[in-house]
């Protein structure tokens, strides 16, 4: 079992601590962060969420576990990590303060006025404005990867979305396919066809 080290970086909480706290695997937590647009960042090997999020992950596991069906959307922005720019911290910063159920971020706390109002369109507007950065050129290995050390057996269409392909491309490839330093083996389940991915 792999050590989570005591300090990371701030505003941010490490998938790995929250996916111990909550008894459920990383993979499946990275998965719901997707579905529900939260931003995993990648520092020093670690893989990190926003602090303000970590409730919502935590509220999603719980109501899941419970049986309900829950789907969830998050306004929460982030940029992405410069490794030059992170500050380490020694304990947690504490979640996101609310207020009467609305959450509270960077010292916002309501939309009293019309004024308040128009003042946080603009911000909102001008933080949708600033461009993404590209994604990590590893971003298809690292998503293989979770899959291989997860055990997953991945749909084509699963697979196709990694590579940024169609899934016909993805269905008409051979068992032992390789790609990037994987092979992909296909496996029958019911009547669907699933691939099995390993590194070589």
């Amino acid at each position: 079992m792999d050590v989570i080290p005591p300090d990371y970086p701030e505003g941010l909480y490490p998938l790995k601590q929250l996916g111990n706290d909550l008894s459920w695997e990383v993979g499946r937590l990275k998965s719901i962060c997707k579905k529900l647009k939260i931003t995993v960042s990648s520092v020093d090997g670690a893989t990190y969420i926003p602090t303000d999020t970590k409730s919502i992950l935590e509220n999603w596991v719980i109501k899941k576990r419970g049986g309900e069906k829950v789907t969830y959307e998050t306004s929460s922005t982030t940029t992405p990590i410069q490794k030059d720019k992170v500050k380490k911290i020694k304990s947690p910063t504490p979640t996101t303060p609310k207020q009467d159920g609305l959450v509270v971020r960077d010292g916002f706390t309501g939309l009293d006025t019309p004024e308040s109002f128009m003042s946080a369109l603009v911000k909102v507007m001008e933080q949708s404005q600033v461009s993404t950065p590209p994604q990590s050129p590893l971003h298809q290995q690292r998503e293989l990867k979770d899959a291989v050390d997860m055990g997953f057996l991945l749909q084509s269409s699963q697979v196709a979305n990694i590579f940024g392909i169609k899934k016909s491309s993805v269905s008409s490839w051979k068992t032992g396919h390789r790609r990037l330093g994987f092979v992909f083996t296909k496996v029958k389940e019911g009547n669907k066809t699933l691939w099995k991915i390993e590194q070589y």
